[in-house]
């Protein structure tokens, strides 16, 4: 089934090969979208990759009540057409290095707390705990005062490093 996708096109990003959205299946009326990727089958890599989203030439969309489908379907009608090219936003190239720091840092606390060296974690003076038969009240007031001085200053040195 032919889909309605006037002006986009699918981009192999392995192999490069490009497709016409609508022949897809694909809807894509006033869309918009930037580094936008999809996982399709590629014909000629033979295998399910990622495909690059990508909006072809200097395509407007048509005036009020005006039609810009062709009159009949070219499938290699969009293959001339010079792509435009989409970057990555700003910033996106540092996420995976923070996201892979963070899950390091996560594992090497997690570990610290397994082995008890936290053991005094909760039980410091200021720390309400009741507990009666029935009814276990605990409310860890300092240690929290506590967790969020050092997650202020760790902020505010990352933000000083940054500046």
């Amino acid at each position: 089934m032919r889909g309605y996708a006037p002006g986009w096109i699918v981009r192999c990003r392995h192999c490069g090969r490009t497709r016409d959205a609508a022949d897809l299946g694909w809807v894509r009326i006033g869309a918009a979208s930037r580094g936008k990727v999809t996982w399709v089958h590629c014909p000629d890599c033979g295998r399910r990759r990622w495909h690059a989203v990508e909006r072809v030439g200097d395509w407007t969309p048509p005036a009020a009540g005006a039609s810009d489908r062709p009159d009949h379907a070219d499938p290699q009608g969009q293959a001339d057409l010079e792509l435009e090219r989409t970057t990555m936003p700003e910033g996106a190239a540092t996420l995976p290095l923070f996201l892979i720091l963070a899950g390091v840092v996560l594992i090497v606390v997690g570990l610290i707390a397994w082995s008890g060296a936290f053991s005094w974690f909760g039980r410091l003076p200021g720390d309400l705990r009741i507990e009666k038969p029935g009814v276990r009240f605990y409310a860890p007031l300092t240690s929290m005062i506590l967790v969020s001085i050092v997650l202020s200053a760790i902020a505010a040195a990352v933000r000083w490093v940054l500046r």
